[in-house]
């Protein structure tokens, strides 16, 4: 019995640790300032991904990707989206989104985070 009770707090100190890791490691990012960088895994340049949209799986348009980001490292990690405002209830904060929670649909991006998880995104202060 007291396992399943264990299971559930351990879950929640993973996400939370997951979290504040997301949080650092926005703090050390930068912009990629070179438009004719490729951007693996999508084989794309930063110019070609900067202002593409970014929709959620039922096809309803979340945002607009702002800028490409850098680890300390020189690794492209992330994006910054400006999610709309009237898909959220926040003003005009950009937030940061890994690489790894976009897929490329033709020419555009799709993702499956919800608006609880965006909420939850550092916000990038460019």
């Amino acid at each position: 019995m007291k396992l399943s009770f264990l299971l559930p707090a351990a879950a929640a100190l993973a996400l939370i640790a997951g979290g504040a890791a997301m949080a650092q490691q926005a703090s050390d990012l930068r912009e990629v300032d070179d438009d004719d960088r490729i951007v693996q895994p999508f084989g794309l340049s930063v110019d070609d991904i900067e202002d593409m949209d970014v929709y959620d799986a039922a096809g309803e348009e979340l945002g607009e990707v702002e800028e490409v980001l850098e680890n300390s490292a020189g690794e492209i990690v992330a994006v910054s989206v400006d999610f709309d405002d009237d898909w959220l209830d926040f003003d005009d904060d950009e937030r940061v989104v890994a690489l790894d929670r976009l897929q490329l649909d033709d020419d555009r991006f799709v993702s499956d985070l919800d608006k609880a998880e965006v909420e939850g995104l550092p916000v990038w202060d460019d």
